[in-house]
Formats: structure tokens, sequence, C-alpha cells
């Protein structure tokens, strides 16, 4: 219902460019105080910009959903949790991984990893791993996509799909115990399923405010993972849930 309610909202702001609580209760038929934590979570994931009783668009005179703009948002968290993932990364691997903002910050500790062999195809993260001497860089070719700093589409897919990892780090907008991952753009969703099938192990990367959350398009099933990272915001009820269906690694706990 929540991912119904997205996307009747974003229907109804790019149609009118603003939208105020009160469109929301009428459209969808929820309280103030559900309309209000709708546009919260939404706001969080860059698909508006909230303002006094309502929420405006995201769009080119507002703030766009490039990857500079994600990569601020809960940054300490996310480096935290890279770091966390970067500590299951041995000499030797063979490593995909994801362009999402949280997989970003794992360059920062790779540093001493002997022989590692990393395939991507985020241009921050290629730039960042270009001059590791220790790291031999493999990336995926295709169409750039400017706002998300990432290479897409047929020759991306197709590139992919020739190569096997022993570890795949990948990220999704969404994920649930129902339906899977989850995702905005179903570019991203084909390029990290087609890495992750190729992966003798996988790990789910991603801030705690994905989880138990839909995004639009469903790209994989939920056993495709192995494991999930995340930070220590995650609430006792839901990761006891998860504890019970796959290994669960809170970053900062001991």
């Amino acid at each position: 219902m929540k991912r119904l309610r997205e996307l009747e909202i974003l229907d109804l702001l790019k149609k009118r460019g603003s939208i105020k609580i009160k469109d929301i209760v009428d459209l969808c038929g929820v309280s103030e105080n559900t309309a209000r934590r709708d546009l919260h979570s939404m706001e969080k994931q860059i698909l508006l910009v909230r303002t006094h009783g309502g929420a405006i668009r995201v769009n080119q005179n507002s703030v766009l959903p490039d990857f500079e703009t994600r990569l601020q948002n809960l940054s300490d968290e996310k480096e935290r949790i890279a770091k966390c993932a970067a500590s299951f990364i041995k000499d030797n691997d063979v490593i995909y991984i994801d362009c999402g903002t949280t997989l970003f910050f794992i360059h920062k500790f790779l540093k001493d990893k002997d022989n590692l062999i990393v395939i991507t195809h985020s241009l921050p993260l290629i730039y960042q791993l270009s001059n590791q001497p220790r790291i031999k860089l493999v990336i995926i070719g295709g169409e750039v996509d400017k706002e998300r700093k990432a290479a897409y589409g047929p020759i991306a897919e197709k590139n992919i799909n020739e190569f096997h990892t022993n570890k795949a780090f990948i990220g999704s907008d969404g994920i649930s115990l129902a339906n899977g991952l989850s995702t905005y753009e179903m570019k991203e969703g084909l390029i990290t399923k087609r890495a992750a099938e190729n992966s003798k192990e996988v790990f789910l990367v991603c801030t705690s405010d994905k989880i138990e959350n839909d995004a639009f398009v469903n790209f994989a099933p939920f056993d495709l993972i192995d494991h999930i990272i995340t930070d220590n915001k995650i609430t006792h009820n839901i990761s006891s849930k998860y504890k019970e269906r796959i290994d669960l690694v809170i970053s900062g706990d001991d």
C-alpha cells in the first residue's frame, strides 16, 4: 500500500509540481500523520522536497537526485556500514562493487588488501581505485548516466555477464521479506541482479531505512542475497525477523 501511495503522490506531483497534505489525504484516503510520514520517507529517498504543509517535486529548479546529493544523505552511517562491509573483503578476492552511495565509501578501506580484483560500473569508485597499486580494476562499460555516475544499458549488461566473482557487494533502493529487492531505476536493478547471480556470495549493503520498504520495481528475490550489512538504527522487531531468514550484520555491533 505504501508503494502505491508513493506512485500516486509522484504522479500528482508530476502533473501539478506541488502537493499539499490535504491532497494526499483526499487522494489516498489516509490520515494527515500517514501523509506526513510518506512525505518524510520520500524526501529521504530524494523523490521530492518537503515544504510547509506539503511538498514540491524534484527537478532542475530544486534538487536533482544525483550521486552527490545522495552521497551527503546519512553519510556518517554510510561510511560506518561500508567499513563493516570492507572487513569481509580478503586478500586475493575477486569482487563486484555496485554503484550505490553507501558502497562508494568502501574505497577508503581497501588500501591494505593485496591482489584484489574489483569489478564495477561506478565512475566515482573507478576514480578512487584507479590509483591503488594493489588493486586490479576492471571497468564495466556502457552508456553513462551523468546524474547517477555509472554505466548502464545493453553493453553494461553484456559486460557484467562475462565476469564471475567470489563476492558481490550490492545496493538496493528497498528490500522486504515479502517482495525481495526493489529499485526506482530498472536499469540499476538489471546490472545488480546479474552481478549477484554471477557471484558465489552476495552482500546487500544499505542503510536501515531501506529495510522493509519497497521501491517501485521488484528486480530480485530475497534469497538472491546471503548477508545484509546495515546500521544500528534498525528496529529490534525488524532485525529479529530478518535474523530468522538471513545473516544480518549491524555495523558497530561487537
